[in-house]
């Protein structure tokens, strides 16, 4: 008999595309209302830190914060993971700039011999 992993449901909601006030009111609601309607995972996937920021702390006000994984995305690049560490998020979806980096081409020679 083959292996059938678990069906999950996972509600997310993607707060992305609305159109906010400079507080990110609209998105922060929409937030809330995926947050109180059973999502599991809200995803802030707008690239900017504010609405993340915006988004945690009226979720922590209205006690729902304990009830979502927070994750955040949209063009995340390499410098700003110092910054996403120190904030309430738990999930960064790191961006194009992360995955797709340049490698770097590099050789290396190894010689036989004693060394000191």
């Amino acid at each position: 008999m083959a292996y059938e992993p678990p069906v999950t449901s996972w509600p997310i909601c993607r707060p992305v595309g609305r159109s906010s006030n400079s507080a990110g009111e609209t998105l922060a609601s929409d937030a809330c209302a995926a947050a109180a309607g059973g999502a599991q995972v809200v995803f802030v996937d707008t690239g900017q830190v504010g609405d993340l920021e915006q988004v945690a702390g009226v979720l922590r006000a209205r006690g729902l914060r304990d009830k979502v994984e927070l994750a955040f995305g949209g063009g995340v690049e390499l410098a700003d993971l110092d910054t996403l560490r120190t904030l309430d998020v738990d999930t960064v979806d790191v961006g194009r700039a992360i995955v797709d980096a340049p490698l770097l081409d590099m050789s290396l020679r190894v010689t036989g011999g004693d060394t000191p």
